[in-house]
Order: structure tokens, then sequence, then C-alpha cells
């Protein structure tokens, strides 16, 4: 095979088109770029406050939207989603509470029955329309779906605990004992409780 040697010139050209090839082009080429940076910054600050002002869709905030005992109303729907939408709200999570029961309004609508589905279905029409969104939030209860049906050996629960204070520097074998004489015990609440041993090393 045939060597050829391949030679490069190269040359230094000076940019003279953005006056760089002096030292007050240089001053000049940064003070450009300064101004550049700077302008850009301006508008970022502008693009973030005029954003700030009209933000997008999904940075606006939700709400919960109770509706108590069943009171509501096919003019009261309309009226709060058009409220919402006029503070500028994204969304709401429709969230009933309670049943009819003890309810002063006249019209209640019991959960879960056609009519409350109804209402339901007319809110997300509404809603949908004033370009709102909806969340149906699993109550009744905070305790997100809690009801009769749930025996109170299985709902929410909490630990509870008694401490008992005691001089150091010469206890050598601490005796914990569970009948009251040293370490109290917390109260039962419908005997449902369950002890939990203390852990000790």
């Amino acid at each position: 095979m045939n060597k050829k040697n391949i030679q490069i010139k190269t040359n230094l050209v000076p940019l003279q088109g953005l006056g760089v090839n002096s030292p007050s082009g240089v001053r000049g080429s940064f003070f450009g770029l300064f101004f550049l940076f700077l302008s850009l910054s301006v508008f970022a600050q502008s693009s973030l406050y005029t954003q700030f002002k009209t933000p997008p869709a999904e940075a606006k905030p939700w709400t919960f939207w109770y509706w108590m005992h069943g009171a509501v109303s096919k003019e009261g729907i309309k009226a709060d989603l058009k409220a919402m939408h006029e503070i500028g709200l994204g969304g709401a999570y429709l969230m009933p509470i309670r049943g009819v029961e003890g309810s002063t309004y006249p019209k209640s609508v019991s959960q879960l029955t056609p009519a409350w589905w109804e209402m339901v279905r007319y809110s997300f029409q509404v809603a949908d329309s004033l370009g709102l969104k909806m969340g149906l939030h699993i109550s009744d209860g905070f305790a997100l779906g809690g009801g009769p049906w749930i025996k109170p050996a299985e709902s929410m629960q909490k630990v509870v605990f008694s401490d008992t204070l005691v001089g150091g520097g010469a206890i050598k074998n601490l005796q914990l004992h569970e009948n009251g004489k040293l370490l109290s015990i917390p109260t039962s609440v419908e005997g449902l409780d369950k002890s939990l041993r203390p852990l000790i090393p």
C-alpha cells in the first residue's frame, strides 16, 4: 500500500466580524454578552411574573367541596362551581359528609340514591363546561371509607403509652410490673386494646 503524506495547512484568522482582534474589541464583546445575558434574565423574570399572574391549569389550586347532610341542589351546585371558576381555582374534591339525618334543608338528598347520583353527574357536567377538574372523595368519613359496617376492632387505632420516672445512679435491677404498682397502664378503650410489651435491652 502506498503511503501519501497529507499536509493540513491551518491559519489563525482574526474574528474581525466580532471585533475581538483588539483589546477594545474584547471589551466590547464582553459587554455585548453581558447585556445579552441581562436581557435574557429580565425576559425570564417577566415570563415568571406573567405565569404567576395567569398560572397554567396544572398549577391552579383545588379545594374541598363539602356536601353536608345531603343539602345540595342543582342551583347551589352551579353557583358554587361558577364561584370557584371566577376566583381562579383549578378544581374541587367533592366530599359528601353524613346522611340527611339532622338536616334543616327541606330537599336533602340521601347519599347513593338515584337522585344523589344525578346531582353528582350534574356537578361533573357543570365543572367540565367551566374547565374545572373534579375528584370524588371516598367519603363518608374522614377516615376514608369508614361506616357502620366497620367494627370497632377494625377501625383506626392509636398507640398510647405511659411512663414512670425513676432516679438513676443506684438502680441495678428494675422490675416493670403491669399491676399498677410501678408502671401505670393506659386506660383501655372498650376493652379492645392490645398490650405492647416494653422493649428493654
